[in-house]
């Protein structure tokens, strides 16, 4: 025979104690800070007689009673119901049995302390073991607020509130012993305690306050763990897999975590991604001007996607560099043209609050479409006449570089023969095989598998397009030209490939141009680092640009490339054995140097010598620049700059305002003067970052920009410009990295949003010690949308009465977690879901068996003779 909980309960012993002695088991009594033993003979409520006729059984009834609970813990609940956190004192002005001494008593304030009426309160009716203790709970339910009256701390606690509300939202003032005995009776007070029991003993109860404990500490976990995911671009599917592994170590306050759908996962990381998106947003709108950088890529589904990075200062004076957005080029176009990239641009500016006045400079990789007269730069320009169109200087020194090995044919003949050999050995894994073996045959080599892996990758891919990316082909072929020939010899003999590709290598024309190019390649590459490098500005283009050409000149006049050629061709030397060259092969080789370095030459002077004038201008936050005051040049320095940019950025002001920007100009040149005194002309190291004298110098003025711009307003929105002018394309190009990486074939249908969250997150994304972004998601996250809750209208059983109103805002997680919004709609009822259960038990070959069970029966009576019906459900 089943049993209810509240038959259980019911059945648990509750013998009468009329005595007022020790309340408690022999175990609580051992434990002097949990029990209260004498509080009850304090009270002075038991007479002599009573304490003579049970003297031989008390400890007999002490055993038999329920244990006390914790003294500590019903401080602890006095203390939160009543919201006192000085209830530990004893002269506190709220009364408790767990609270109160032997020598306590009513404060002479209280009115009931001089009553001289016959049914007062007493201070000794808290300790009243008859009417005071519940035996089910073991807990000393009467409390007493002094000016107020008596309260029932079972009743306030579960927010049990009978007719009156009396002893739980309001204090009971009949303060006769008849009136706690009736409260004790009534229904209310018999399911707070009830409620208080299986509080006690359910692990769903358990579970749902381990939930709201823990809640703020498990969403921020979740969320770290998502963050991690997304920061090292691992797929998202592996969240769940995350968790679990988290619990398996030992975290075991994540099983609180139920958001584990697809649906659910999609939201936190787009939030993190907005939150990181609205931070940008923040410092961008904050700024008097930002510069752009605009590329587009391709991604593994065959979408344009256009990548767009802004440039900007920020609150600490320096430029700064992030991720801006991404957005399918022909969501709404059907071609890639100006007018397509140039609404997107607005569109999103617009989106996001910006101001499309702040727009003042581009920064593109120098394509037709960009910067033709009717390109994105024309279109951008009719709306911002002031807007500076940059040609990406990396772009340029690669197409320098493209250039001149167009124009020189041996050089383009050794690029064309890098590219055969690497695709020859790529696309076949028994050539790379023999190659290997012949290199450890030649050094004399045992490779471990490690070792072989790291050697077959030693040929690398020459790609012009790539920024001078064919500098490793180059080294690869460089160092082992000996074991490429002998390996291409070996496959000759079968493989006409490999035969032509062997003809072409051995020639001295091939090898004298390697030689050169292993020369030239290095410095080429380091300028185009130096181009690529974060904190890359103006002032270091002409300059970095100048020691490359020296440098170039300098290798052409000692003609290092041949000399060291001749080493190698030399008895003794690696070449010795298989080349001989005579002193025309040499002299064509000279030639060839000459004419690829004069080319080299001609074509970076070509392509970076277009300087607009207005990046020129900007030259006069160059402190070195200026003369010393004794000069005579000091007096006119720079204002012919100034001029030109007051032209190009306040054009609509008046001669007025112009002449007080040259008059702060003439200022300015004395704070320059002397921040020229106190720099050094070594390297400087700023926030970890190397700056030159000019950024220097702005990032003076932009970190006191409050104080500047009381008296030279004007310089410092120039300064501003100049900081958040982009001059390399090389963001964006990492920008279509990261699509790749992101976008692959196992991850093609990503949507837009989420696209731009994970970028926003890749590139944009802090360290993983910096928990502020977490707790900002967290807080975003759980308060876009409100929970699910169990509906409200449904019947108590006389087991659901022990959860009440507190359990019918229990967050729950239903079976579609993706979906965080309340319980709408009609549910299924019982005869509707016992149509589906007889169709889905027909359509599984389970009719039979299934129509033996009692749910199909017409006569069984579970729902009828439940608490629930259609209309509750």
């Amino acid at each position: 025979m089943k049993r209810s909980i509240t038959d259980f309960f019911t059945a648990q012993p509750n013998p009468k104690r009329k005595q007022g002695c020790n309340v408690n088991n022999d175990t609580a009594t051992s434990n002097a800070d949990e029990t209260r033993s004498n509080c009850p003979q304090s009270s002075g409520n038991v007479t002599q007689s009573e304490k003579e006729a049970d003297s031989g059984s008390s400890k007999t009834t002490a055993t038999q009673s329920n244990t006390l609970f914790p003294l500590e813990e019903q401080k602890k609940m006095v203390s939160e119901l009543f919201n006192d956190s000085s209830l530990i004192n004893a002269n506190s002005n709220v009364h408790h049995a767990a609270l109160c001494t032997d020598t306590c008593d009513l404060s002479s304030k209280d009115p009931q302390k001089w009553s001289k009426e016959k049914h007062r309160f007493k201070h000794k009716m808290i300790c009243d073991y008859e009417t005071s203790y519940s035996e089910k709970t073991g807990l000393w339910w009467l409390v007493y607020v002094e000016g107020e009256g008596m309260y029932c701390l079972l009743c306030r606690k579960h927010k049990v509130v009978n007719s009156n509300e009396f002893f739980c939202s309001k204090a009971a003032t009949r303060f006769r012993k008849e009136a706690i005995v009736d409260h004790m009776k009534t229904k209310s007070h018999k399911a707070a305690e009830l409620e208080e029991c299986v509080q006690r003993i359910s692990p769903f109860e358990k579970e749902i306050a381990d939930k709201k404990q823990f809640a703020n500490e498990v969403y921020e976990n979740a969320f770290q763990c998502l963050y991690w995911i997304a920061k090292e671009e691992l797929p998202n599917r592996k969240f769940v897999s995350l968790i679990n592994l988290m619990k398996s170590l030992g975290l075991e306050k994540m099983k609180h975590f139920n958001h584990q759908g697809a649906g659910s996962i999609r939201e936190m990381m787009i939030t993190i991604g907005d939150v990181l998106c609205e931070d940008v947003l923040v410092e961008l709108r904050r700024a008097n001007t930002f510069g752009i950088m605009v590329d587009d890529v391709t991604d593994i589904s065959n979408k344009e996607q256009c990548v767009c990075f802004a440039q900007y200062v920020d609150s600490n004076g320096f430029p700064k560099v992030q991720f801006l957005f991404v957005e399918n080029a022909l969501k709404n176009s059907d071609s890639v043209n100006a007018e397509t990239i140039v609404n997107i641009i607005y569109e999103k500016i617009d989106n996001f609050g910006l101001d499309r006045k702040k727009l003042g400079s581009l920064c593109t990789d120098g394509a037709a479409v960009m910067v033709a007269k009717n390109g994105v730069a024309g279109k951008l320009k009719q709306q911002n006449p002031s807007l500076i169109n940059i040609h990406c200087i990396c772009h340029k020194l690669a197409l320098a570089c493209v250039g001149s090995t167009e124009e020189v044919k041996s050089i383009r003949q050794t690029h064309l023969y890098l590219v055969q050999l690497w695709k020859y050995f790529e696309n076949s894994p028994k050539r790379t095989a023999i190659y290997i073996k012949v290199q450890e045959e030649m050094k004399s080599l045992t490779l471990s598998d490690q070792a072989r892996r790291i050697v077959s990758k030693k040929l690398k891919k020459a790609c012009a397009t790539r920024w001078l990316s064919f500098q490793n082909s180059i080294d690869s072929v460089f160092e082992d030209i000996i074991p490429i020939l002998n390996t291409l010899n070996i496959l000759g003999e079968k493989d006409t490939a490999a035969y032509g590709l062997l003809q072409r290598m051995k020639g001295f024309s091939f090898i004298s141009s390697v030689y050169i190019l292993k020369f030239f390649l290095p410095i080429l590459s380091t300028l185009s680092k130096t181009f690529q490098s974060g904190n890359i500005d103006f002032s270091r283009i002409g300059p970095s640009i100048a020691y490359t050409l020296d440098r170039l000149e300098e290798i052409k006049h000692e003609e290092s490339p041949l000399k060291v050629l001749k080493e190698d061709l030399n008895n003794g030397g690696k070449l010795g054995d298989l080349f001989s060259a005579s002193e025309s092969q040499f002299l064509d080789a000279k030639r060839l140097l000459e004419k690829y370095i004069d080319a080299l030459v001609h074509n970076i002077k070509q392509r970076f010598s277009d300087s607009m004038n207005i990046l020129k201008s900007f030259d006069i936050f160059n402190p070195l620049s200026i003369p010393e005051r004794d000069q005579r040049e000091f007096r006119n320095y720079g204002e012919e700059h100034v001029i030109t940019l007051t032209e190009h950025f306040f054009s609509a002001c008046d001669e007025t305002e112009k002449e007080e920007i040259n008059t702060e100009w003439r200022k300015m040149k004395y704070h320059f003067l002397q921040w020229k005194k106190e720099m050094t002309l070594t390297d400087r190291e700023t926030d970890e970052r190397k700056l030159s004298p000019t950024q220097e110098v702005l990032q003076r003025i932009l970190q006191r920009k409050e104080d500047f711009k009381v008296f030279f307003p004007h310089m410092v929105f120039l300064a501003e410009v100049c900081q958040s002018i982009p001059v390399s394309n090389a963001w964006p190009e990492r920008g279509a990295s990261v699509v790749k990486r992101l976008k692959t074939r196992f991850r093609s249908s990503l949507k837009e949003d989420m696209l731009m969250c994970l970028m926003h997150i890749s590139i944009n994304g802090p360290c993983f010690e910096k928990q502020n972004l977490i707790e900002k998601s967290v807080e975003k996250w759980r308060s876009e949308k409100s929970r699910k809750k169990l509906p409200g209208n449904m019947k108590k059983t006389s087991t659901e009465a022990v959860f009440l109103q507190e359990q019918q805002d229990v967050e729950i997680e239903t079976a579609d977690s993706s979906i965080q919004t309340d319980i709408t709609g009609d549910i299924m009822s019982y005869e509707h879901l016992r149509n589906e259960l007889r169709a889905a038990a027909k359509a599984f070959f389970l009719d039979k068996s299934m129509e033996e069970s009692s749910i199909f029966n017409d006569n069984e009576k579970v729902l009828e003779d439940s608490d629930y019906s259609d209309d509750d459900m």
